[in-house]
């Protein structure tokens, strides 16, 4: 079965000019076409939706365009693939640290504002003990301020 640029546009909310992009950029290489028409296959929907990831992931087009160039030569690339991916998961764990830091940060800070809002003034809350506060928040504040 074969799906036309538009069909692919609506189910991954892309613009076809996205889709054109990539058949341009060579993401596409065995791409069929009938009367001037794109005519994306599994291979190519699939295409779409490993590039879709690794953008999201914040891999950059380079990468993406050299990871989708690897898996078309085949299994002799298995490792070049395997050390791509591994270096944006590691990345992506990074960033995941940085989110949750600045998540406890948020959570001790609702929590401060509420508390200073209920006790009439920031300095009834400033004058809180950690030990004190809730154990969810004392643990905000600890990874929040590490």
């Amino acid at each position: 079965m074969f799906l036309k640029i538009g069909e692919v546009s609506e189910r991954f909310n892309l613009p076809t000019s996205t889709l054109r992009y990539y058949d341009k950029a060579g993401f596409f290489p065995n791409m069929k076409r009938s009367g001037g028409q794109r005519l994306f296959g599994e291979h190519e929907i699939d295409t779409v939706h490993v590039i879709e990831c690794l953008k999201k992931s914040g891999m950059s087009i380079e990468d993406i365009r050299q990871f989708i160039a690897w898996a078309e030569e085949g299994d002799s690339t298995l490792g070049e693939r395997y050390k791509l991916i591994l270096e944006r998961c590691e990345a992506l764990e990074k960033e995941f640290e940085q989110l949750r830091k600045v998540e406890a940060m948020l959570t001790y800070k609702k929590w401060y504002y509420t508390t200073a809002m209920e006790l009439g003034s920031e300095e009834a809350v400033q004058s809180i003990e950690p030990q004190d506060m809730p154990e969810n928040i004392r643990k905000a504040h600890e990874l929040a301020f590490s």
